[in-house]
């Protein structure tokens, strides 16, 4: 049985602007940022760092004799676009976006899945979907502090097997005002957690889960 937390809490905090100050963005980065260490010699790697706007990410990764797809990737500016796609074992994608109206989109096939996303900013968007079918360890983590940020997650597949030890699979935060969080997911899927934190006025805030029994191939 699927479990689904979600918590939301109002709090106070300053107004930032984005646009006009990176040097407290890098820092912001310094407290979100939680990149996964990874063997490189055992990987396929993509290390992309792009600062300024209106600029575009694209990977795509397939499992090769070494396995492990990882990929991390930072954005600093606005109008910025991450496009990933791994399929295989061992999936690892670390994306960090700092800025207003940037889009982060991943699209992960295979087994042993992590991955990261955070976005500092307003008018940000996540768009995720997993497909996983083997007995191993999926786990995801969201975080968007700002306001007007959406996420938009597509979870597939027949089993998504070893739940780690905090029994979350889905762990979503979003800090700020006007954030939604839509999902469609495998009834057999993940267990989700997701923490709303309100800003001044806690206002217009939305999650909207649908399920769906079986394993029917990504949307």
């Amino acid at each position: 049985m699927k479990k689904l937390f979600i918590t939301l809490i109002t709090f106070s905090f300053c107004t930032i602007g984005f646009g006009q100050n990176l040097s407290f963005l890098q820092q912001l980065e310094l407290i979100f940022a939680d990149i996964i260490e990874v063997d490189i010699q055992q990987a396929n790697m993509s290390q992309i760092n792009q600062n300024g706007d209106f600029n575009d990410a694209t990977v795509n990764q397939r499992m090769d004799l070494t396995g492990n797809n990882v990929s991390n990737i930072q954005q600093i500016g606005n109008s910025n676009n991450v496009a990933l796609n791994q399929i295989g074992d061992s999936n690892t994608a670390n994306i960090i976006q700092l800025g207003n109206n940037n889009i982060n989109a991943k699209n992960i096939s295979g087994s042993n899945i992590q991955s990261l996303s955070q976005q500092i900013g307003n008018n940000n968007s996540i768009f995720f979907v997993l497909n996983s079918t083997f007995e191993y360890q999926t786990l995801t983590n969201f975080t968007q502090f700002g306001s007007g940020n959406l996420i938009d997650v597509s979870f597939y597949s027949s089993n998504l097997g070893y739940i780690p030890e905090s029994g979350i699979l889905l762990n979503a935060n979003q800090i700020g005002n006007n954030h939604s969080l839509t999902g469609a997911m495998d009834t057999l899927g993940p267990q989700v957690s997701i923490t709303q934190f309100g800003g001044f006025s806690g206002e217009g805030m939305q999650v909207n889960i649908d399920t769906f029994s079986g394993h029917v191939g990504a949307r």
